[in-house]
Order: C-alpha cells, then sequence, then structure tokens
C-alpha cells in the first residue's frame, strides 16, 4: 500500500470513528488502567540517564512510595536488563537490585509490566566487554542477540520468568508475582537503531515460548512502536508492524506470539498540527486496520505517552488531555512517561518526568503534573471506561452510574455543556474543590473535573 492510500485509510478510520461517538452511540465499555514508567531497572551510571539514575536501595524506596501515592495500579519498569544481570558472558546473574525493586513494588500493591532489554555487548556485538551509554546506540544495547546465543537468551529469559513469576517452587514469594512481559522498545527506530522486523519476529518467538513454558498464564506484550500511522524521518512509522505480522519467522501454532499490541501515540511526534491531541486516534485506527488484515482481534495498550513542555504547569495540563483522549480510544492501559526528571542541564536532558530532577537518596519533590495526574487517578482510577463526547468533553463511566465529566475548552469554546444542569462540583487539577451553579461554571484551557450533585 502506497503511502497515500495508508494515509487516506488511517484518515477514513479516524473520521467514522470521531462521526459515530459524535453522533451519540454509545461504545462498549471496558475498564482501563493507568501507569506509570520508572526508571529504577536501569541503575548503571553509564547509561543516559547518567548521573540520573537512582542506584540505591534508599531510592528505590522512596521513588516507589512516590507510585503508591501517584495512585497508580502498574508500573513499566525495566526489570529485564540483560546488560546489568549478566555483564559478563558465562558470568553469574546480578539479581540483587532487581530483587528489590520487584519486592517494593509488591508490597506496595503495584504491579509490573516487565520490559525486557537492554541487551549485554558480549551477546549483541560479539564483544565480552562492560558496557556504556554511547551516541546513537553504537554500544550494541539496542541491537538483538547474534543467532549463536539463543542458548543463552532462552536460559536468561526462563531464570528471570521463574524468579519473578510466583508459579515455581524456586520462585520469590511476592504479593504481586510478575505476570506481564514486553519485549524491546521501540524497535523500528530507538536511538536511531531500526531493527530488521523478521530478526525481531525471530527472537518474539523465542520471547515468548521460554516465558510460557515457565508461565502459561502470563501475557506478552509487543512491539511498543512509537507514533505509529505516520510519516516520519522518510518512513511510514507503522511499516515494521505490518513488516512483523508478515514475518515467515513469526509464523506457527501461537501467531503472532504475543497477547497485547503497544504503543506510543506521543502528541508532537503526531502532527501537524504539533502536539496533535487525536494522534492516539490514528494510532489506534492505523493498528486496528493492520490487525483485521492479518485477522488478528488483539487489546491495545499505550505504554507510553508525555510532555515535556518547560513550563511545568502546561505540562499537568497536556499530560492529563493526552492521558484521557488516549484512555477514550480503546485501549485497556495508559502508562505515562515518566516518573521522574533526568539529566535537564544537558542539551537533550529528559524533562518529561511528574517529578523534579534531585540528587539520588533525596526524597523525591512532585511537580504540578505529579500533582494533576493523582488528582485524576483518584476520581477516575475506578471506572468502567472513558467516553469522548466532543472536543474538551469526556464523560467517566462508573459503577455507581453516577456521572463524572472532565471538561476543558477547545478551540476557544468556552460555552457549558448542555448536559450540565443544577449544582456542581468542580476540582481543579491542583486538587482544589468547590461547588457552583451549572449556568456559572466557566471553563478554561486547564482541565476540570465535573461532578453533577442532583
Amino acid at each position: 500500500m502506497s503511502r497515500f492510500a495508508r494515509s487516506c485509510v488511517v484518515a477514513l478510520l479516524v473520521s467514522a470513528e470521531w462521526v459515530t461517538v459524535s453522533a451519540g452511540a454509545k461504545p462498549a465499555s471496558h475498564r482501563v488502567q493507568f501507569g506509570v514508567d520508572t526508571y529504577l531497572g536501569i541503575y548503571h551510571r553509564g547509561t543516559e540517564l547518567g548521573s540520573g539514575i537512582r542506584p540505591t536501595a534508599t531510592d528505590r524506596t522512596n521513588y516507589l512510595n512516590a507510585v503508591r501515592e501517584l495512585g497508580v495500579r502498574t508500573i513499566r519498569e525495566d526489570i529485564g536488563p540483560w546488560s546489568e544481570i549478566q555483564p559478563k558472558e558465562g558470568g553469574r546473574y546480578h539479581f540483587q537490585v532487581i530483587d528489590d525493586i520487584v519486592r517494593k513494588a509488591s508490597e506496595r500493591g503495584v504491579d509490573i509490566l516487565a520490559l525486557v532489554y537492554f541487551f549485554p555487548p558480549w551477546a549483541t556485538l560479539g564483544q565480552n566487554r562492560p558496557w556504556g551509554f554511547e551516541p546513537q546506540g553504537r554500544d550494541g544495547r539496542y541491537q538483538l542477540p547474534l543467532r549463536n546465543h539463543v542458548g543463552e537468551f532462552q536460559e536468561f529469559i526462563k531464570t528471570l520468568v521463574t524468579r519473578y513469576c510466583g508459579c515455581q517452587a524456586s520462585s520469590l514469594r511476592l504479593k504481586k508475582p510478575v505476570k506481564e512481559w514486553l519485549f524491546m522498545n521501540e524497535p523500528e527506530g530507538y536511538a536511531h537503531q531500526f531493527l530488521n522486523p523478521d530478526q525481531y519476529a525471530y527472537w518474539l518467538k523465542i520471547f515468548y515460548e521460554q516465558i510460557k513454558s515457565v508461565d502459561p498464564s502470563a501475557t506478552v506484550v509487543a512491539p511498543a512502536i512509537a507514533d505509529p500511522g505516520i510519516w516520519r524521518d522518510n518512513r511510514f512509522s507503522g511499516e515494521f508492524v505490518e513488516r512483523l505480522l508478515s514475518s515467515k519467522e513469526l509464523q506457527g501454532p501461537h501467531y503472532p506470539y504475543f497477547d497485547v499490541l503497544d504503543f506510543h501515540p506521543y502528541p508532537r511526534g503526531m502532527g501537524p498540527p504539533s502536539p496533535n491531541l487525536y494522534g492516539a486516534n490514528i494510532s489506534y485506527a492505523y493498528l486496528r486496520q493492520v490487525m483485521l488484515k492479518h485477522k488478528l482481534d488483539l487489546p491495545m495498550w499505550v505504554t507510553e505517552i508525555g510532555d515535556d513542555s518547560v513550563d511545568p504547569n502546561q505540562q499537568a495540563d497536556r499530560i492529563v488531555k493526552y492521558v484521557v483522549q488516549a484512555a477514550s480510544t480503546g485501549v485497556g492501559r495508559v502508562y505515562v512517561l515518566g516518573l521522574w526528571d533526568f539529566n535537564k542541564k544537558l542539551n537533550h536532558g529528559h524533562a518529561w518526568g511528574l517529578l523534579e530532577e534531585t540528587p539520588s537518596g533525596h526524597v523525591p519533590v512532585p511537580k504540578p503534573s505529579f500533582i494533576a495526574y493523582r488528582t485524576l487517578l483518584r476520581k477516575i482510577g475506578d471506572n468502567e471506561g472513558i467516553e469522548f463526547l466532543g472536543p474538551g468533553r469526556y464523560q467517566v463511566l462508573r459503577d455507581s452510574g453516577k456521572p463524572l465529566y472532565i471538561l476543558w475548552t477547545q478551540a476557544g469554546d468556552s460555552g457549558i455543556p448542555a448536559f450540565l444542569h443544577g449544582r456542581l462540583r468542580v476540582k481543579d487539577l491542583k486538587d482544589q474543590t468547590k461547588e457552583v451553579d451549572a449556568k456559572e461554571l466557566k471553563l478554561t484551557e486547564h482541565p476540570v473535573l465535573v461532578q453533577p450533585l442532583q
């Protein structure tokens, strides 16, 4: 299919979805879970986190306390960094740090979506040496293993899953065993390393088979594609998924060798306009179309979305808008990137966090985006779906049946929604609450949570 044809398909799908929702049709409700991406499993100073790593047991306690305070029930964490766990070929496994992360998350009632990457240079480059961060990923961490290391990879995955699944006699005793496993991150172009879809399919199949051989009830997630459905960097960002699902390497009795398809619809990467609030609709519609072509109907999760605005209040507004819009598309999970800022003083520093950049050992400091996301989750964490009613208009479906709306102005429209009457309880993103009459409600670009009292 040509680039133009693909764009037309996506545009038609998004337009059809918009018309259906705008016409008042009720999509099938389903619960949406919310999470955050954390970086505690990356504890080696020679990574892109640099001095932003949180390598101590005290850090892991402080930051997982912050996760609990935030109110998310799941984190996406790299608990399978082969390069950290087995840095030397044939060497012993080092699980102490990962054990601490998993135990502390479990104690706080937090599930882990377990990310498995980076890989050691001895397995990807055939160089048995220490690894460290190098520009463009030249240290081999973003590459797939060489095929002569299949045996070591299989052993690593089996050992990793056995340790944390809670399903084997030798497993760690955990309140929250690890039951969800994600293979790599943005293989279509992370750190300028475009991975071959056939090669990725080959290793994904092995990954799936090893996990299921240990824990048949586990969920395998892939392929964590960034901004699918758009043209970027001289290629169509969704081609990786199409080529992956068509790969001969992926054929077999358990095709497609993953249970959930995940993606990263960053609004600033989906323009014009940039940021495009409805980028998640483009990605969702495109991926549904690709799966339909391959006779698949898999759940979909957004495992990264976020904003790195310099203005912390703008970041707070945008994160809430992005999360709510993504949740309204039909996905089952939405994860915000990420837990804390790091290396902000560098030219390409990371300002996507919900917590300020503070030195290791210090108690983390919440940003306005942390307060906003926490406020949102306290109201919508238990939901039966998020329904799009129109630009800046969303309804949270709840077991209680009592309506709850998330509202803001969009494209200059500050009018009061016709469905609001009588007294209202209004909560802003600073967690401040007031009661007003519907006719006195004044909406702005800042989202508010509105609950009718009658």
